[in-house]
């Protein structure tokens, strides 16, 4: 006979087994079902004077990192199947625990912390509901009761199945009676007697069992999760006899069970410390009845990744006796290594991007896993062109930026030095100073937005404008005369000219190296403009003026005479 599917009719599956002679077949995993969640508290587990907690086929969970976290004492005895501590253990003075408890382990998980708070309904308003004054028997329903419930004073109450929300005040059994099979109890509020969620004492007798299936299956006590003052508590004691058959979870706040209180059949108790003393006898089935099955949990679920970075991983364990996993990272090879701790480190160098998948296996339960995905993305590159330019007062220039292995491709333009060096454009138009008096190099940068560590740069030179000069600025030539002329170009690296004349026929030639030639006739005095053009900015120029002459001419009239002695002419 397989029961491993009848989770809600386990009890019975385990008696006709029995009955028959066969053995069930259940999972070998220890699950736990005691736990204790405070994370720093000292004795945050404190069983003394003479207390006895007996856990079948299950684990104690204390996730305290105080190096008093689990402390057994006075005579006290801790029997479970696994005894799993974050911090360290004080074992002394006729006190024992079997096995020895493991230190230095991982923190457990509420196995019952995924299960909702039940809806919070109108306040019942029969004044039996939340007190009983008088000798009695009284059966109770399910429903909201606001400011408390209280039995006691020799009154016998059942309780029938269902949910039971106490909103504000507790829970108090006093001296009497109380029974109800699949009930749960919801504890909330923020105002409660004298601290206390829920008390049992003065000889009450309870015997109370959770539902077997639905949302609260498995659960007696439930407290509201949001309550966060650690002055509250709940205690069971006083010499009660008690069957509480299902959980007690009181996640945030403290439980005692303490002066003789006995109980038998508790599936888990969970609570934010836990103290057992003065003969207390606590049995613990994880079968009586079903826990939530051991769950596995990683965080962060995602995460993107550029060659070497990193990203710690966390697994959460609710339900196992160790909340221990093994970590891998799939595929096995070319995606990243990941520590024992759960850190891991994506390949030193991308190409291309990729999927990794990281996998949580529960060291107790090797079938209960989670899974983080990684996707890994080559680093983001960004070209900027053209990657040089060079630039004079008011010139502008356009630049572009290519941004690759990402899908946001936007930059951020700026410009080095900050001030005095222009202006660029949210679309990289850049915009010399209108005036530059000396050289100067400026760097312009466009960073990638997905990235703010990826960068590229251009540089512009600017350059004070070109300025041309010529010697001689005036000369006078006559026919086939020569004049040799100089251009000096300043704040160009490139200082050639090109040489034209004015007007361009008929007034002699000039050479590439400005040697200028008068025509060999001139019949009229002229005016020829003599005109050298930068190459490197063909806005700048400089010119000279040649006034061509025509020859000088003699003539003698009249051409000829006779002339006697002592004559004039």
């Amino acid at each position: 006979m397989d029961c491993r599917r009848l989770s809600n009719r386990l009890l019975l599956c385990l008696s006709l087994a029995l009955a028959f002679g066969v053995t069930p077949a259940f999972s070998q995993s220890c699950q736990s079902c005691l736990l204790v969640t405070d994370p720093h508290a000292n004795q945050a587990f404190n069983a003394g004077n003479g207390a006895a907690v007996n856990l079948n086929k299950c684990g104690l969970n204390v996730n305290s990192n105080s190096s008093t976290a689990l402390s057994v004492t006075g005579g006290a005895t801790v029997k479970a199947s696994s005894i799993q501590v974050v911090g360290g253990d004080t074992i002394n003075n006729g006190g024992s625990a079997t096995p020895t408890p493991v230190t230095g382990a991982l923190a457990a998980a509420d196995p019952f912390a995924k299960v909702p708070a039940p809806s919070i309904g109108t306040c019942l308003s029969h004044p039996d509901y939340t007190q009983w004054g008088q000798t009695g028997s009284y059966e109770v329903y399910p429903g909201t009761y606001c400011g408390g419930l209280t039995v006691s004073n020799g009154v016998t109450a059942h309780f029938n199945p269902g949910v039971y929300i106490i909103n504000g005040g507790g829970i108090q059994f006093g001296s009497g009676k109380v029974s109800g099979t699949g009930v749960t109890f919801y504890v909330t509020g923020s105002s409660f007697t004298n601290n206390q969620l829920v008390t049992t004492n003065n000889g009450m007798s309870v015997n109370l069992s959770a539902p077997t299936q639905g949302t609260y299956q498995g659960i007696l006590f439930l407290q509201d999760r949001t309550i966060n003052n650690t002055a509250l508590g709940s205690s069971f004691g006083g010499g009660a006899s008690m069957k509480l058959t299902g959980a007690l979870d009181f996640s945030t706040t403290a439980l005692t069970f303490n002066n003789g209180a006995t109980s038998t059949a508790n599936v888990a108790i969970i609570a934010r410390t836990i103290s057992l003393q003065g003969g207390v006898g606590i049995k613990l089935d994880s079968a009586t009845p079903v826990l939530p099955g051991i769950s596995v949990a990683v965080t962060p679920l995602t995460a993107v990744l550029y060659g070497g970075q990193a990203q710690q991983f966390t697994a959460a364990v609710a339900g196992a006796c160790s909340a221990g996993v093994t970590w891998a990272v799939s595929p096995a090879t070319g995606a990243g290594t990941i520590t024992a701790a759960g850190l891991y480190t994506a390949p030193a160098t991308l190409t291309a991007q990729q999927t990794v998948t990281i996998t949580a296996t529960n060291t107790e339960d090797s079938t209960k896993t989670a899974t983080a995905t990684v996707t890994l993305e080559p680093p983001v590159a960004v070209a900027v062109t053209p990657a040089t330019a060079t630039l004079y007062g008011g010139q502008t220039q356009q630049f572009t930026a290519a941004v690759a292995n990402t899908t946001n491709t936007a930059v951020v333009w700026t410009i080095s030095p900050a001030t005095g060096a222009g202006t660029i454009s949210a679309t990289g138009l850049y915009a010399a100073p209108a005036s530059i008096a000396t050289k100067e190099t400026v760097k312009i940068v466009a960073t990638s937005a997905a990235d703010s560590t990826k960068s590229a740069a251009a540089t512009i030179t600017l350059e004070p404008p070109v300025s041309v000069t010529m010697s001689p600025a005036t000369v006078t030539l006559h026919a086939s005369g020569t004049q040799q002329f100089t251009a000096t170009v300043a704040n160009a690296t490139n200082t050639s000219v090109t040489w034209t004349i004015s007007p361009t026929t008929g007034a002699g030639t000039i050479s590439s190296a400005g040697l200028y030639t008068a025509p060999a006739t001139v019949t009229t005095q002229e005016t020829v403009t003599i005109k050298a053009t930068s190459a490197a900015d063909s806005t700048k120029s400089a010119t000279a003026t040649v006034t061509l002459q025509p020859p000088v001419t003699v003539t003698v009239s009249p051409t000829t005479a006779a002339v006697y002695g002592g004559a004039t002419q």
